[in-house]
């Protein structure tokens, strides 16, 4: 696994925090020690530059242009598929940035 620190965000930060949950159960599963963390996208400018990819909720769509500018390649950006995040399917996810 080429992640070590993963953010992800939504619009709340609710549904984040259960998604990133899921997330940490699976990737233990995999034998992946990851820090997974999770916050509201209000809390966005506050990432750090220490993470290596940012998941975003896919409701958030419309930011994902600006949020790759913001990283400027310092971490990867990447959109939450739609029936993993409505499913808060943990092994989705972790299957997903496998493939990223």
């Amino acid at each position: 696994m080429r992640f070590k620190v993963i953010q992800l965000v939504c619009g709340a930060g609710f549904s984040s925090s259960f998604m990133a949950n899921k997330f940490r159960t699976a990737c233990r599963n995999k034998g992946w020690d990851l820090e997974i963390n999770a916050s509201s996208d209000s809390e966005i400018d506050n990432v750090s530059d220490e993470i290596d990819l940012l998941l975003v909720g896919p409701h958030l769509f419309y930011m994902i242009d600006d949020l790759k500018k913001e990283a400027n390649g310092k971490y990867e950006v990447a959109l939450i598929p739609n029936e993993v995040y409505a499913h808060l399917d943990g092994e989705a996810l972790a299957d997903y940035i496998d493939t990223l």
